[in-house]
């Protein structure tokens, strides 16, 4: 389960592991926490709405440098999150995925949609979807990108409580 706190994240339980992109070949235990939640990187990193790109790239930068730590302890290939926050079935409407009690987003439709909120932090006006959107949005954002890119997760499923 993938949980995205206001001061820490955490990876915990049985991770499903694809085979060959589907179906499920098998899972591993994980309990993984990295201190940083959206709150910590809101606070600490963003200081304009929307976060400018100097904002962006130390969040970035504080990021990689702690899944870094854990980056071994994941398997580097078909791996999947699931998660029951809120903000992960709110990236699920963003990135166009069908409503249902388990929604999968890919890793490609989370990086277009990073790239389309990274471009309004490098000063390109805020389209619609983008407007009125806070830190603690942002810092979501960046953190499951994050984690997605560099420990190479193939989905992020959000599933009904």
């Amino acid at each position: 389960t993938l949980h995205i706190g206001k001061e820490r994240t955490t990876l915990t339980g049985d991770v499903p592991v694809l085979s060959a992109g589907s179906p499920v070949k098998g899972s591993i235990e994980l309990s993984i926490e990295l201190p940083i939640g959206y709150a910590v990187i809101a606070a600490r990193y963003y200081k304009h709405t929307p976060p400018n790109h100097d904002d962006v790239e130390y969040a970035i930068n504080t990021l990689e440098d702690e899944i870094e730590k854990i980056a071994s302890r994941v398997p580097q290939s078909d791996v999947v999150f699931v998660s029951q926050d809120d903000f992960v079935s709110e990236l699920a409407d963003l990135c166009d995925v069908a409503k249902a009690p388990q929604r999968a987003i890919p890793r490609d439709a989370l990086e277009q949609l990073f790239g389309r909120f990274a471009e309004a932090s490098m000063g390109r006006i805020p389209s619609v979807e983008e407007q009125g959107r806070s830190n603690h949005f942002y810092a979501h954002l960046l953190i499951a990108r994050e984690l997605m890119h560099h420990l190479n997760i193939e989905q992020l499923i959000w599933q009904k409580p």
